[in-house]
């Protein structure tokens, strides 16, 4: 009996002890995050995310050195295309991202919709960075949602950054 109720418990959408809701606007998409994030400027938006398009939206801890990024983006990305955008992703992230050292590189199902799940660590001119890169289809465009922190504080936000992700709510239309 008390493998069932485990069972049923990992099946459950996972709560973050001070947490808050955070939505992506015009889009229904939530997702919780650690309760002492806050939403990042434009100015620190382009200086955490140089050289690429910076994401539309940003939250990060009171130092920036934990950051979740997440937007809707008009990349046309239908869903049945993930596994080949996967492997197209997969080949050109080790050349935008200096010194990348995979970790896991997978798709994966959160909540019904399935993801693509990159993890990786990789050292750059401001030290060294642990990445958690989740992509899906919504609506027929490309969904990213980053999960980023300096390689030092990591293990303090890991808890967090995989809970949240266990909290990906996608609205169907």
């Amino acid at each position: 009996m008390i493998g069932v109720a485990i069972v049923i418990l990992a099946q459950l959408p996972c709560v973050i002890v001070g947490a808050k809701t955070v939505s992506i606007p015009e889009t229904g998409i939530t997702f919780d995050a650690p309760e002492d994030f806050s939403p990042l400027t434009r100015e620190e938006l382009l200086d955490n995310f140089p050289g690429d398009p910076a994401p539309a939206y940003a939250i990060g801890n009171r130092e920036r050195t934990c950051v979740i990024a997440y937007d809707l983006t008009s990349i046309k990305f239908p869903p049945e295309k993930l596994p080949e955008a996967k492997s197209y992703l997969e080949s050109i992230l080790p050349k935008q991202l200096q010194g990348l050292v995979w970790i896991r590189k997978e798709l994966i199902t959160i909540q019904s919709q399935q993801w693509i799940y990159f993890e990786g660590t990789q050292s750059g001119d401001d030290g060294a960075v642990h990445n958690i890169l989740l992509f899906t289809s919504f609506r027929g465009r490309m969904l990213r949602i980053s999960f980023n922190s300096n390689k030092e504080d990591f293990p303090q936000v890991e808890r967090a950054y995989r809970d949240s992700i266990k909290t990906i709510s996608l609205r169907s239309e």
